[in-house]
C-alpha cells in the first residue's frame, strides 16, 4: 500500500512538473518568462485587480464572463502581485485536470502506460490550444473532469459512489463553470445526458428523480454564493446579462464570421470526436453489452464536443474543451481495439500538431522578442498615459476600443481604472447587440471623461455623440505600425 502511494505521489509530481512547463513555455502572456501581458489575460487581470479594489465587475468593469473567472484572478494577485499567483492558480487547475484525465483510463483498467501516453497527449493539445494563457477553459476543466472521473468509475464496475451523489457533484461543477462560463459545460452536459439514457434504458425511474434532485441541489449551491453577492450589491440584472445574455450574443456573432479556415479548424480538431461517434455506434448496433455504458458514455461526450464548439467561433483557447473528448476517444479505442486502432486515434488526435507548424513559430518570436525587453519594458499606450495625463486625472480615463487595453493593465498597476464601465471591444460589442451599444453609450455619457485613448480616430466610435467635446493632444505608435490618437476633453466642457 505504501509502495502505491508513493508511486501515486511520484507520478502526480511528473504531472505537476509537466503542467508547469506547459503553461511556461506556451503562453504568450499568462508565461513567467516575461513581465508582458496582453489579450484576455489584461482584462482578467484589470477586471480581478479592480475588484479587490472595491470596482464590482459588469458594473465598473465589464467582460461577458462569469464572476468566478474574476475571483480566481482576485485570488490570484492576492497571493502574489504580477503574474506568479495567477500561474500558480493556472497550475493547480491544469494538473488536477490531467491527473484526473490520468484516473479516468486507470478507472477503464487501462495499463499506467497508456494513461500516461493519454496525459501526455493531453499536454500536447493543451501546448497547441493555449494561446495567451489563463483562459476560461483552463480552469473550467477541473470541474469538467470530476463528473466524468466519478461517472467513468460507476460504469466501470466501481459503484462506491452513488448516482445521487455524481448527480450532486455534476450540479455544482455545472454551476461552477457557469460562473467562469456557461458555454464550456461540454463535458457535464454529456455525463448527464448519458446517465440519463442509461437510467430511462434500465428503468430505474425513481434513481433517475432523485438523481434530477440532487443535480438541482448541486446546482443551487454553487450559484448561491455568487446570486447572493450580486444581488446585495444591486448588481444581479448586469452580472446575469454579462454571463449569459451578451454571452450567446458574442459567440452567435462570431460564428457569424466562421470562414474556410475556421471549417478547416473544426474538421481537423473535432475529427476523434466523430471517430468516437462512428465506433461507439458501431460497438451499441453490435449489442456488445460489455461496453455498452461506456459507449454511450463516450458517444455523448463527443457529440456534445462537437455540437457546442461548432455553434462558436474558431478562436485557439477555445478547443481545449474537446481535449477530455479527443482522450476519451483515445482510452475507449486502446480498451477494446488493437494496436492498428489506437495508432490510427493517436494519430487522429494529435492531427492539430501537423498543422500547427506557423502557430508554434509565432509563438516562439512572440517569447523570443519578449523576454530580453522585459524588465522596464513600456508599451506605447502605457507610455501615452505617463507622458501626457496629470495624476489627479488617472481616475478619469476612457479606453477603447482593441489593442489600446494595455492601458487599462497599466492603469491597474497604480490602483487607478479606466471608466465607463466597458474598455475593450466596443465597436465589435456595437454591431453585436443593439441593448449593449445603448449600454456603452449611456455609461459613456455618465462618466463624461477627461481623457479618452483610442486606436481609431473619434469619428469611427459612433457611440461617442457629442465629438467636439474632445481635442487631439498627441497619436503614439509602435515598431508594428499600430497608431493610437489620446483626446483631452476641452477645458469648457
Amino acid at each position: 500500500m505504501n509502495r502505491e502511494r508513493v508511486r501515486s505521489g511520484a507520478l502526480l509530481l511528473a504531472i505537476t512538473a509537466y503542467a508547469a512547463l506547459i503553461i511556461t513555455i506556451f503562453p504568450s502572456a499568462g508565461t513567467l518568462l516575461y513581465e508582458q501581458c496582453a489579450g484576455d489575460y489584461i482584462i482578467f487581470q484589470t477586471i480581478g485587480s479592480g475588484w479587490l479594489d472595491g470596482k464590482l465587475p459588469y458594473v465598473e468593469l465589464f467582460d461577458h464572463k462569469g464572476p468566478l473567472i474574476f475571483a480566481i484572478y482576485s485570488l490570484g494577485i492576492w497571493l502574489c502581485k504580477g503574474k506568479m499567483g495567477v500561474w500558480l492558480l493556472e497550475l493547480v487547475f491544469v494538473a488536477a485536470s490531467m491527473w484526473m484525465l490520468f484516473l479516468t483510463g486507470r478507472a477503464m483498467r487501462l495499463s499506467l502506460r497508456k494513461c500516461v501516453f493519454g496525459v501526455l497527449m493531453s499536454g500536447i493539445l493543451l501546448g497547441l490550444y493555449i494561446e495567451g494563457g489563463g483562459t476560461v477553459e483552463e480552469f473550467s476543466l477541473p470541474f469538467q473532469m470530476l463528473p466524468l472521473l466519478m461517472a467513468v468509475r460507476y460504469l466501470s464496475g466501481n459503484k462506491v459512489t452513488p448516482l445521487t451523489t455524481i448527480a450532486f457533484v455534476s450540479g455544482l461543477c455545472f454551476a461552477l463553470t457557469a460562473m467562469i462560463r456557461v458555454n464550456n459545460n461540454i463535458v457535464v452536459c454529456a455525463v448527464v445526458i448519458a446517465l440519463s439514457i442509461i437510467l430511462i434504458h434500465r428503468r430505474e425511474w425513481r434513481t433517475l428523480l432523485l438523481s434530477i434532485a440532487w443535480f438541482l441541489g448541486g446546482l443551487a449551491l454553487g450559484l448561491l454564493p455568487f446570486v447572493a453577492y450580486f444581488a446585495s450589491h444591486g448588481a444581479l440584472d448586469e452580472c446575469i446579462y454579462g454571463t449569459f445574455t451578451y454571452n450567446f450574443k458574442y459567440l452567435a456573432a462570431q460564428h457569424d464570421k466562421l470562414g474556410l479556415h475556421g471549417i478547416a479548424t473544426f474538421a481537423v480538431t473535432l475529427l476523434s470526436c466523430a471517430i468516437m461517434c462512428v465506433v461507439g455506434a458501431r460497438d451499441l448496433l453490435k449489442n456488445r453489452f460489455g461496453r455498452n455504458t461506456l459507449a454511450i458514455m463516450f458517444i455523448m461526450l463527443a457529440a456534445v464536443t462537437a455540437l457546442v464548439l461548432v455553434q462558436g467561433g474558431d478562436y485557439r483557447h477555445y478547443f481545449i474543451m474537446a481535449i477530455p473528448a479527443a482522450i476519451a476517444t483515445y482510452y475507449y479505442i486502446a480498451t477494446h481495439y488493437g494496436r492498428v486502432g489506437v495508432i490510427l486515434t493517436t494519430l487522429a488526435v494529435l492531427l492539430p500538431l501537423f498543422g500547427s507548424a506557423g502557430y508554434l513559430a509565432r509563438q516562439y518570436r512572440v517569447i523570443k522578442s519578449h523576454v530580453p525587453v522585459s524588465r522596464g519594458w513600456i508599451d506605447p499606450v502605457s507610455r501615452a498615459i505617463i507622458e501626457n495625463v496629470p495624476a489627479n486625472d488617472l481616475d478619469s480615463v476612457y479606453i477603447a476600443p482593441y489593442r489600446v487595453y494595455y492601458g487599462a493593465y497599466s492603469l491597474a498597476q497604480t490602483g487607478h481604472y479606466p471608466v465607463g464601465t466597458y474598455f475593450f471591444m466596443q465597436p465589435v460589442m456595437c454591431k453585436n447587440s443593439d441593448d449593449i451599444r445603448r449600454r456603452i453609450a449611456e455609461s459613456f455619457e455618465r462618466a463624461n471623461p477627461k481623457w479618452l485613448l483610442t486606436e481609431y480616430p473619434l469619428e469611427d466610435l459612433a457611440f461617442i455623440r457629442d465629438k467636439d467635446r474632445y481635442e487631439l493632444v498627441t497619436t503614439y505608435s509602435e515598431g508594428s505600425g499600430f497608431r493610437g490618437c489620446l483626446y483631452r476633453r476641452r477645458p469648457s466642457q
